[in-house]
């Protein structure tokens, strides 16, 4: 057989049919069985047995077999198994290094917040506004950002206590809130 774009079709084997007949005759009725022959219109088609071509098909996957170990440089199925492998125990690695690298930037900024004595409650305000002005947060670009933005600097205050002049211990707001209202807990 021949497709349309003049490449040459496998033929299967034609399956062997039976064909039941019926006879009628005034006695009695027989039944025959007959073998259908398979016809063969082309002459010229090439027909494979079941034999020739499970060998075509083993042969193709033993040449795409090789072909992959070629490109993978192994020489066996089991140097395949042990590559993937490494590849999953490498992305389990690269997923861990993000993960620290992440971290890491985290304690960078927070470390800078308090190199800077940012306020805690703005910190997010800070990341938010270099994030906008797409910076990146490094102790140099939050020094020049300062200078705009006194408002994210904590606030200190100077308490005199016995004559001397002290910081005053900073409160959380909430707990100086309770007392100022007398509120116990």
């Amino acid at each position: 057989m021949i497709d349309e774009n003049g490449g040459k079709l496998l033929e299967t084997p034609p399956v062997e049919e039976t064909e039941t007949k019926v006879e009628e005759t005034e006695l009695e009725p027989t039944i025959e069985e007959t073998e259908l022959e398979p016809t063969i219109e082309d002459s010229d088609v090439k027909t494979f047995t079941e034999q020739e071509l499970n060998e075509i098909v083993r042969n193709r996957l033993i040449r795409q077999k090789n072909r992959l170990h070629q490109q993978l440089g192994v020489e066996n199925d089991e140097a395949i198994a042990e590559l993937i492998e490494k590849v999953k125990k490498a992305d389990e690695l690269q997923s861990i290094v993000e993960s620290l690298q992440n971290e890491n930037t985290l304690y960078k900024e927070q470390l800078t917040f308090i190199e800077h004595n940012i306020d805690v409650k703005r910190y997010d305000d800070v990341k938010a506004y270099f994030k906008g002005k797409e910076l990146t947060l490094t102790p140099e670009n939050l020094k020049a950002e300062l200078k705009t933005h006194p408002e994210w600097l904590a606030q200190k205050s100077v308490q005199t206590i016995g004559g001397q002049r002290q910081q005053a211990p900073v409160k959380d707001e909430r707990k100086a809130a309770l007392e100022l209202f007398g509120i116990r807990k």
